[in-house]
């Protein structure tokens, strides 16, 4: 891994507190709100290094932090669900069925899709332990 542990139990709160609050997540809001023996210094350092690591994307340079792609799929190979997702095969017939009469309506399948996912990551939020 291109990462040390602390970078990582860092990196999985990060993801966790933007899962949370939507919002970039800053190293002050984030020392407070964990109770990291470490200060906030420490955690923006780590947070830079993540950045050049490409895990992390820095809008603006006193703002927080967003999860990259690349830290989402740390997340999800890292923290493994609790219990499985398996999507019943019925359903993910009608999903795809669903989806593809909208295929040349694109807004519509666009907010017909985003409907699914809605609904299925809040059905499923548990399964990590959210």
């Amino acid at each position: 891994m291109d990462i040390t542990e602390r970078q990582q139990e860092l990196l999985i709160a990060i993801i966790r507190e933007f899962i949370d609050t939507g919002s970039a997540v800053g190293s002050l809001s984030l020392q407070e709100k964990l109770k990291l023996n470490v200060s906030p210094a420490t955690i923006r350092n780590e947070m830079a290094e993540l950045v050049k690591k490409g895990y992390l994307y820095m809008k603006h340079s006193s703002g927080g932090r967003i999860p990259t792609t690349k830290a989402w799929r740390f997340y999800i190979h890292k923290v493994k669900p609790k219990n499985p997702i398996n999507v019943i095969k019925d359903t993910e017939q009608e999903i795809k069925y669903q989806l593809n009469i909208l295929k040349f309506e694109t807004e519509k399948l666009i907010m017909r899709s985003l409907d699914y996912l809605h609904h299925m990551t809040a059905k499923y939020s548990n399964c990590f332990g959210r």
